[in-house]
């Protein structure tokens, strides 16, 4: 891909963000499916920024952040999340989705209590939980999540 073809990515990446992280922080309701695609199209172009353009990723949350929480499908959960399960606040520490012994597809994170008390309520160290992914595409988590604020 050439420099030019990846700086008119990043710009587009970094006008999504701003725009999906204005609608996220003006009128948050999670119950609106365009409020929640506000929140995908910025963790989408987030990411994309993250690879291609790291300088322009961290200008975007290296600014004013804001946590929200959101309700979401677990295979949307991402690194960084927390992830609200087993009578605790879970740090997600990575995701992905693998193939088993058997030949099906789990999606799975390794999570680590967010307080000390999250994790003698679970386990004192890092851990995996895994999921079957077509259950997990259906299975609704609740997630708090850092999102950056709009910029001007």
């Amino acid at each position: 891909m050439s420099d030019s073809t990846t700086a008119t990515r990043a710009a587009a990446a970094k006008a999504s963000a701003r725009q999906a992280s204005a609608r996220i922080a003006h009128r948050p309701d999670p119950q609106d499916p365009a409020w929640c695609k506000a929140v995908t199209d910025l963790e989408d172009a987030l990411g994309y920024l993250r690879d291609a353009d790291p300088d322009a990723a961290e200008e975007l949350m290296g600014g004013r952040t804001r946590r929200i929480t959101l309700e979401i499908p677990r295979t949307l959960v991402a690194k960084g999340d927390i992830l609200h399960g087993f009578g605790a606040r879970l740090t997600v520490l990575d995701t992905d989705v693998t193939a088993t012994p058997d030949g099906d597809a789990e999606w799975w994170a390794k999570v680590e209590g967010v307080t000390t008390a999250d994790r003698r309520s679970t386990y004192r160290e890092p851990w995996r939980v895994a999921i079957a992914l077509g259950t997990a595409m259906w299975d609704i988590v609740t997630v708090e999540r850092v999102i950056p604020e709009p910029l001007a």
